[in-house]
């Protein structure tokens, strides 16, 4: 048992994240940019990708100490304080970026008010804009990566509930159900937004239940991780194969098998990476990575630095996300973390 505990702990998920992070640095500069082109992996495949780790960790965490209370409070020290800075940072800091007046930004109207306690909520489609910021860009958004941070709230707090679910069926038709529930939920939504072109029903389809399907395909791997193990080689070259035939094709078999295939690839990944497997060394940066590039891009963009040279653009966008997210870590997310908490496990 201990020696089945210390293999799942060495893996390279703090790579895969980080990786996940720049996919979807790398996607959003190139749409806040202008650009017209597109990644081999778009910025929703990467966020798909953090949702079956998220799934495959936290089920792993709450299965080694089902203590509810200890499971609330290690995932608010983990997500609360770096979300609440970059919240709040830039609710003040974009007075200094905004066309308006000192006293027209947070007094003329209550935009401001609305957008912190609006984000501070999770309620981040309420109130993206603050007044007078990023007017110009191709798109005015202060932070638009937040939108998944209220989904995986979500999926914390359903855990304990599964769990107590599962130790009382014991079975893993659950756990199907309720991806397939996902799943049909999504393709309903779609459907309706193809039909009637109102962009709230597409929205409605990248929201909880929607995601819900990758969550628990990780989790699902992590509950029967001995049989997935052992057909993990095989599994990961069907799965590959899968998208190899469908991922250009707009096709409802591959919607219901995509979930499932994308967990098969990112898990063998994970532990098949083994030059990687200490990346996280110096510290999990992945998180301020994704909470804090899209608005250094704005800020880049608003300002135009470096004109046309789109790769100077970037190397500055990356590099000053880089910088704030090890900032980030390092002030402010590991302080807040448990020195006993197992870093790769949370």
């Amino acid at each position: 048992m201990r020696q089945e505990k210390d293999q799942l702990n060495i893996n390279s998920f703090n790579f895969l994240r980080f990786l996940f992070a720049f996919i979807v640095l790398c996607d959003h500069f190139m749409i806040l940019s202008g650009l017209p082109y597109s990644l081999p992996i778009s910025s929703s495949v990467a966020v798909e990708g953090f949702f079956i780790i998220s799934g495959f960790l936290i089920f792993k965490s709450y299965h080694q100490q089902p203590h509810v209370v200890k499971y609330f409070k290690k995932r608010a020290q983990r997500i609360l304080p770096a979300y609440f800075l970059v919240v709040i940072f830039m609710a003040f800091f974009c007075v200094m970026l905004s066309n308006n007046s000192f006293f027209n930004y947070f007094f003329s109207s209550s935009q401001w008010i609305k957008y912190t306690v609006s984000n501070l909520l999770f309620c981040n489609f309420i109130a993206p804009t603050l007044p007078g910021v990023f007017g110009n860009n191709p798109l005015p958004f202060v932070n638009g990566s937040l939108w998944t941070i209220k989904i995986e709230i979500s999926f914390y707090l359903i855990v304990p509930l599964i769990f107590l679910l599962y130790k009382k069926w014991n079975s893993i038709w659950m756990f199907i159900l309720l991806y397939f529930i996902s799943i049909l939920y999504a393709i309903g939504m779609e459907y309706v937004f193809s039909q009637h072109s109102v962009l709230i029903f597409h929205q409605l389809a990248r929201q909880f239940v929607g995601q819900l399907s990758y969550f628990l395909a990780g989790g699902i791997i992590f509950l029967y991780y001995d049989w997935f193990q052992r057909k993990l080689k095989l599994l990961f070259v069907i799965s590959i194969l899968i998208y190899a035939l469908f991922i250009y094709q707009n096709s409802l078999i591959f919607n219901f098998i995509q979930p499932i295939a994308l967990a098969i690839i990112v898990i063998f990944f994970a532990y098949n990476l083994s030059f990687v497997n200490n990346f996280g060394k110096y510290g999990d940066f992945s998180y301020g990575l994704y909470l804090f590039h899209f608005p250094i891009i704005q800020m880049i963009v608003n300002y135009n630095i470096e004109g046309n040279n789109m790769v100077l653009k970037f190397a500055y966008a990356f590099l000053f996300t880089l910088i704030t997210a090890i900032l980030s870590w390092h002030l402010v997310e590991k302080r807040f973390l448990h020195s006993r908490i197992i870093l790769s496990s949370v």
